[in-house]
């Protein structure tokens, strides 16, 4: 799982989180070094926030989703809006979550979102 946010407390909150659950997890602070660090390696999952300097989290993950289209993206905002979900989902987005995110909703999401992938390879 790849988190990128441009808040390194929810970076760091998101990594505890996860890592508990037992998932590998990378960290990026801005969309253009998630960018760099998905061609490094390639991850099931991007946990992005909209909001950042530079690139957007929608910007970053269509780049990302031309290169790597199976990559899953699910987007974090804490400036949710009906408008931006629909452009998020158009553009890929597995899911569109506001901060501050439930936690268990947060993990029920991922969990659905892995199984998607699953899916999506066996076919």
């Amino acid at each position: 799982v790849l988190i990128v946010d441009d808040e390194k407390k929810i970076c760091t909150i998101l990594t505890h989180i996860l890592t508990e659950e037992g998932f590998d997890v990378n960290s990026a602070n801005s969309g253009e070094e998630a960018i760099k660090i998905v061609c490094e390696f390639t991850p099931d999952l991007i946990i992005m926030d909209q909001n950042m300097p530079g690139l957007n989290g929608v910007d970053t993950m269509s780049i990302i989703k031309n290169r790597y289209p199976d990559i899953t993206v699910i987007i974090l905002t804490a400036h949710g809006s009906i408008p931006m979900a629909i452009e998020a989902t158009k553009k890929g987005a597995y899911d569109y979550l506001s901060k501050p995110f439930d936690n268990e909703e947060l993990l029920i999401t991922i969990q659905r979102a892995l199984e998607n992938i699953e899916l999506r390879r066996e076919v």
